[in-house]
């Protein structure tokens, strides 16, 4: 009985190591594998915060990517914590695309200002740098004008 466990075990090896040979000769699996060149591309996907010197100021983008688009959302506390621009369900309010290593953005707060225009451009994969080109209207913003980002670990 131990005989034919051992046999059919080997048995069961060598097909398999057949199997993967003929799949690896097929050139439908060649074209699946990742193109190298995308191997090297930049990520904005991530966690990424930053606070001000007195830590009265705090400010957080949750990114995520595909391909060229981008899309997330922020959290900007002001005033000690008084003032919180977040949506804590989640709600999108970030949107854009990548051109090389910047992603040009939508937003809007979630005070009611919409309309925002703004650029994340990625720096070394591991600092966003956050800028404001055009400020939304119609409410209230507390989004930083200008923040370079770290990544961070999410809770």
């Amino acid at each position: 009985m131990r005989g034919k466990k051992v046999f059919f075990i080997i048995l069961l090896i060598v097909f398999s190591f057949i199997n993967c040979c003929k799949n690896n000769n097929n050139s439908k699996n060649i074209r699946s594998l990742p193109n190298p060149d995308s191997l090297n591309e930049k990520s904005f996907k991530g966690f990424w915060g930053w606070e001000n010197n007195d830590r009265s100021t705090s400010f957080r983008i949750k990114v995520y990517q595909q391909e060229d688009s981008v899309w997330g959302q922020y959290c900007a506390a002001a005033y000690s914590g008084n003032r919180m621009d977040c949506n804590f369900d989640v709600e999108y309010n970030i949107r854009g695309h990548i051109i090389e290593d910047t992603a040009k953005i939508e937003f809007y707060s979630f005070y009611g200002a919409k309309g925002g225009r703004a650029i994340l451009k990625l720096i070394n994969n591991n600092i966003l740098l956050w800028k404001i080109i055009d400020s939304p209207s119609g409410g209230q913003v507390f989004a930083p004008p200008i923040a370079r980002l770290h990544i961070l670990k999410e809770k």
